[in-house]
C-alpha cells in the first residue's frame, strides 16, 4: 500500500511539474498563432461591426528570470465589412452625334426634284445627380511586434503585445448603381413622312448615366497603424494551445483615412 501510494504521489508530482512547463517560451522557441475576430469601423469605434482575421509568428528573444520572456515577431491583420447603401453625387459632360436626314422635293428648281441630306452635328450635353450603391471596407495591417510573457499558473501563458506598422485601406464601391436621380436617357429613330412624297428622320441616343462619374468611389490608401493588446494563452500540450486576447489590435492613424478597430481574437497557436 505504502509502495502504490509512492508512486501515485510521484505521479502527481510529475505530472504538475509537465503541466507547469507547458505555457513556458523558452529562448529560441518559435510561436505561430491563427486567429478569428470582431471591431468596428469608424472615426470613434461606435461604427458597423466588423469580420477580423489574424495570423503571427513570434520568436523567443530572452528569457527574463524562470517565468518571463521577451518575443519578437510580426503580425498580419485583416478586417472585412461596414457593408451598407451610400448615396454619391455624380457630374456627366460628353458630347453625343445627332443625325437628320431628308427626302425633300426642291421646289426651287425646274421640274421640282427630289434632294437627299445627311446631316451630322454634335450635341453637348453636361449635368449633375445622384445615384445609390453598396461599399464594404478591407483592410490589412502589417505589423512587427514585440511581446512579454508570463506564466502565472500551469499551462497558462499571459502575454502583452506592441507593435506599430503600416495598414492597407480599401474602400470597396459597387458599381450597381441604382435610383438615379439627376440622370437622363432616350433613343429617338423619328421618321415623318407627307402626302407628297417628303420625308424627314432624326436619329439620335444619349445615356447620361454611361458617363457619369461619381465623387466617393472606390480607393486604396497606405496609413500607419499600431497595436497592442493583452492575452492569455492555454496549453494543452508541449505544442498546442489555444489564446483569447483582446486590445486595440491595429487602428489607423491617418486623419484622412476611416478608422479600423479590431477588439477581440481567438484562436489555436502551436509552439516549437
Amino acid at each position: 500500500m505504502k509502495k502504490i501510494f509512492a508512486m501515485t504521489v510521484a505521479c502527481m508530482m510529475t505530472g504538475a511539474a509537465m503541466a507547469e512547463g507547458l505555457a513556458e517560451f523558452k529562448k529560441g522557441e518559435f510561436l505561430v498563432n491563427v486567429g478569428v475576430g470582431i471591431g468596428t469601423h469608424g472615426d470613434e469605434g461606435t461604427g458597423p461591426a466588423t469580420f477580423t482575421q489574424q495570423a503571427s509568428f513570434e520568436y523567443a528573444l530572452c528569457n527574463i528570470g524562470k517565468k518571463s520572456t521577451l518575443s519578437i515577431g510580426f503580425m498580419v491583420s485583416n478586417s472585412y465589412g461596414d457593408s451598407g447603401d451610400v448615396t454619391l453625387n455624380g457630374t456627366y459632360d460628353y458630347t453625343y452625334k445627332w443625325t437628320t436626314q431628308s427626302h425633300m422635293r426642291d421646289f426651287t428648281s425646274p421640274g421640282r426634284p427630289y434632294r437627299d441630306s445627311h446631316n451630322v452635328r454634335d450635341v453637348h450635353r453636361e449635368g449633375s445627380g445622384t445615384a445609390d450603391t453598396e461599399y464594404s471596407y478591407d483592410d490589412i495591417k502589417l505589423l512587427p511586434t514585440i511581446s512579454y510573457h508570463c506564466q502565472v499558473i500551469p499551462s497558462l501563458d499571459l502575454y502583452a503585445t506592441l507593435g506599430i506598422g503600416v495598414a492597407i485601406m480599401n474602400k470597396l464601391v459597387s458599381k450597381d448603381m441604382h435610383n438615379y436621380v439627376g440622370f437622363d436617357s432616350k433613343v429617338v429613330n423619328d421618321f415623318t413622312g407627307s402626302l407628297s412624297g417628303d420625308w424627314w428622320r432624326d436619329i439620335y441616343s444619349y445615356d447620361d448615366r454611361a458617363h457619369a462619374v461619381f465623387e466617393g468611389d472606390s480607393f486604396h490608401r497606405a496609413s500607419a497603424a499600431f497595436v497592442f493588446k493583452v492575452g492569455a494563452r492555454y496549453y494543452f500540450n508541449q505544442h498546442w494551445g489555444v489564446f483569447g486576447e483582446f486590445g486595440l489590435t491595429a487602428v489607423t492613424l491617418k486623419s484622412d483615412t476611416p478608422k479600423s478597430w479590431e477588439l477581440l481574437t481567438v484562436g489555436c497557436s502551436y509552439k516549437f
